[in-house]
């Protein structure tokens, strides 16, 4: 297979120049098949993609994102949100061998995402938050810390708390609580001792009951959540100063592994076949013709094999899945080396029943198309559901929801929001059968755009299939990104925002 086709339609002019020429010499023959060995190596010729399995091992950090409204204050330009964001952003681009898991509070907390070791997704999140809709002023830790303990089974999670330090006086209780349940807490301050005003959008300064203009500042009094717990205090710190913590800090709170593909190089063929014959234009072994003979031979070969198989694949593949001979057209969906050809074979080995095997080859996709990783995602919470793995299955829906709404995946979330793992779900939706991947075939001829060459690292991915559906539950809150400037719901900024009228003086 060729990773990078569109360099093939290099050869057009290079055949079309060739023709035109009315006796090309031996020089000139040799020189053209010189250059289609080059445009042939840029299109990256492989074969035999293997799957590699990596051990990994890492620490649990959870990122804790202070949106109160001082948060907005330009001490720290352009304002210390925004500061945070791209801190946020440089570590987690970093490719630490750590999950990430992140939390927004002001007076409330909540989840934005689940631990996880996928950046697109994390980044995907924190820069999508509207801080227009945050009306909390106030800000308490306590909530936040809580919660954190809640992401995590890891005997001692590090918890990076990116705050300005909020407005209370003491934090005796939000420390005591910390070291009590063996939180490590680092606070990343995002303030200065000098403070900022806070402008509203009317362009006025925002005043207390007292109609004092607020100045918010550095408030070292959170430190103590940090020395209680031998976290840091980094008071506007670099992206390295944030590495060399973590990496202080290291310990093993998960082990696992990484799917590596690797494929089989042949773009060293075309260049050794390139030097061949631009060595035959400018000596006298040009002159010998079974040199040509080989030589042409040996490029019909490596052309022509690969391709010729993929397409004779391709198609029983597709008569098998008309036919519902599922497990079969899944065996030739593999002999095909590409991602949608992979995407096909899950789907058929889920429509044989056999979800296990399925859901190891979703796991084994790598694209960097948001709409196809959310589609893997709700894929392997499908294989989850059916599995009966249902805390698994809610982690990759949320992540799904994150990158892309949709609506079954939303329901599917509601109906398996309390059930346990291995618990039974109710009759009626045991009988109902899988949507998305089960109702058409359309799957077959969708192909997403796909990037990523050889030893491309994959991660858990999921679909836009379907599983059972239909539970009315109480809130918790998930990611709607039902527009292009995708955003918080408005059920997670009524969360957030939950103890805002209870707020007379929050500074």
């Amino acid at each position: 297979m060729l990773l990078f086709p569109q360099w093939l339609w290099l050869l057009a002019p290079l055949i079309y120049m060739y023709i035109k020429r009315r006796k090309p010499s031996q020089y000139d023959t040799y020189m053209y098949l010189a250059m289609s060995m080059i445009i042939l190596a840029l299109s990256r010729p492989v074969y035999a993609p293997q799957r590699i399995e990596m051990p990994t091992e890492g620490s649990d950090v959870i990122i804790a994102l202070d949106l109160s409204y001082s948060m907005q204050a330009q001490d720290i330009q352009p304002n210390r949100l925004t500061v945070a964001q791209r801190l946020f952003e440089e570590l987690v681009n970093h490719n630490l061998n750590h999950r990430f898991g992140v939390l927004a509070f002001t007076t409330n907390a909540i989840i934005l995402s689940p631990l996880t070791r996928d950046s697109e997704l994390l980044l995907n999140l924190v820069h999508r938050i509207d801080r227009r809709m945050i009306v909390s002023k106030g800000t308490s830790l306590l909530p936040a810390l809580k919660l954190a303990r809640k992401m995590s089974h890891a005997p001692r999670p590090k918890v990076l708390l990116f705050t300005d330090g909020g407005d209370a006086a003491s934090y005796t209780k939000a420390a005591a609580y910390a070291r009590e349940n063996r939180l490590q807490v680092s606070i990343v301050m995002l303030a200065t001792p000098l403070g900022a005003t806070l402008p509203q959008d009317d362009g006025r300064l925002l005043k207390d009951a007292s109609q004092h203009i607020v100045v918010s500042s550095e408030n070292r009094a959170v430190e103590a959540i940090s020395r209680a717990t031998g976290g840091a205090y980094l008071v506007r710190p670099n992206v390295d100063a944030l590495i060399t913590l973590l990496q202080s800090q290291h310990q093993e709170d998960y082990k696992g592994t990484t799917t590596l593909i690797r494929y089989g190089e042949l773009f060293y063929f075309c260049i050794a076949l390139a030097l061949l014959f631009f060595m035959l234009a400018h000596t006298v072994l040009g002159s010998r013709l079974h040199a040509k003979i080989i030589t042409i031979l040996l490029l019909l070969g490596i052309n022509t094999h690969a391709g010729v198989l993929e397409v004779y694949h391709l198609y029983r593949a597709k008569q098998a899945y008309a036919r519902e001979q599922y497990l079969q057209a899944a065996e030739h969906f593999l002999h095909v080396n590409s991602n949608m050809a992979r995407y096909n074979a899950a789907i058929s080995r889920y429509r044989s029943g056999d979800y296990e095997e399925a859901l190891a080859l979703f796991e084994s996709i790598q694209s960097e198309s948001v709409d196809f990783k959310a589609k893997l995602y709700y894929n392997i919470a499908v294989c989850y559901i059916r599995l009966k793995a249902f805390a698994q299955a809610r982690e990759n829906l949320v992540k799904s929801l994150t990158l892309k709404f949709d609506i079954q995946a939303y329901e599917n979330w509601r109906h398996i929001y309390s059930a346990s793992d291995r618990e039974a779900l109710p009759q009626q939706q045991q009988q109902k059968k899988a949507h998305d991947i089960s109702k058409n075939t359309a799957l077959l001829q969708q192909k997403p755009k796909e990037q990523g060459g050889s030893n491309m690292k994959v991660t858990t991915s999921a679909s836009s299939g379907g599983a059972e559906r239909k539970i009315q539950t109480e809130s918790e809150s998930v990611l709607s990104f039902a527009t292009n400037r995708a955003k918080l719901s408005s059920k997670q900024y009524e969360l957030i925002n939950e103890r805002s009228v209870h707020e007379t003086t929050p500074w």
